[in-house]
């Protein structure tokens, strides 16, 4: 049984270079979304010298990454260990354009827009007294209530 194979998804993100015990060990991580209706986020290291590997990719390419399958066969502090191990990768398209910029400050030395003339004064409105509702019967007429409206 092979244990090299290749994933495809868009870069979802990249992990920075760490160096691990007292070697010097490095490795850094990688994570793909698979897309489709259930996508899975896998994350991928790469070690030592592949870790450059990941400097000529970046968020949000389409990429294929082969990797092979790595495993204890012994129990580590009652776990069982494993990883996606990285070993190549392959950019498939550039990657997302970045987002628009955001409006900054207008320049001071642009010329300044010219002001509207100032429009003649509108004339209030007059209020019109508020309507009475007519009421449901005749015989609350003759009832008083107490009711505040």
């Amino acid at each position: 049984m092979s244990t090299s194979f290749e994933c495809q998804g868009v870069i979802h993100h990249i992990g920075e270079t760490e160096e691990v015990g007292e070697r010097g060990f490095k490795k850094r991580i990688i994570v793909l979304n698979t897309g489709g209706e259930f996508p899975q986020y896998p994350v991928f290291e790469f070690v030592q010298a592949r870790t450059a590997e990941l400097d000529y990719v970046k968020v949000g390419q389409q990429a294929t990454i082969s990797f092979n399958l790595q495993g204890s066969g012994k129990p580590y502090n009652d776990r069982y260990y494993g990883s996606l191990r990285g070993w190549r990768i392959k950019s498939t398209t550039e990657a997302a354009p970045p987002p628009p910029p955001e409006p900054t400050a207008p320049d001071p030395l642009a010329e300044e827009p010219k002001a509207e003339e100032p429009k003649a004064a509108a004339k209030p409105k007059e209020e019109k007294p508020a309507e009475t509702k007519p009421k449901a019967s005749a015989a609350l007429d003759d009832e008083e209530d107490d009711l505040p409206f």
